[in-house]
């Protein structure tokens, strides 16, 4: 069972949970005319942005995400860390 992950910039992930915040973000906020949906997802890419900046480690899982969420080629969902 997933336990729900606390979206907060001060907190150091694993990739693991690291992959499951780039599943649960909202790729498209910035897109949004709710202003209650753009704020929260403005947070949780600062949220993303502070573990990166903790951790390159990360940066694969990110850069995977960003190409699947930016394709138009159809690129496959990221697999999950082992």
């Amino acid at each position: 069972m997933n336990t729900p992950l606390v979206w907060n910039p001060a907190t150091t992930y694993t990739p693991q949970e690291f992959y499951r915040l780039c599943a649960q973000h909202d790729w498209t906020y910035q897109f949004s005319d709710d202003h209650r949906a753009w704020r929260a997802g403005m947070e949780q890419a600062e949220v993303l942005r502070a573990a990166l900046n903790r951790d390159a480690s990360l940066a694969p899982i990110y850069h995977d995400w960003v190409a699947h969420i930016n394709s138009v080629t159809d690129t496959p969902r990221p697999l999950p860390p082992k």
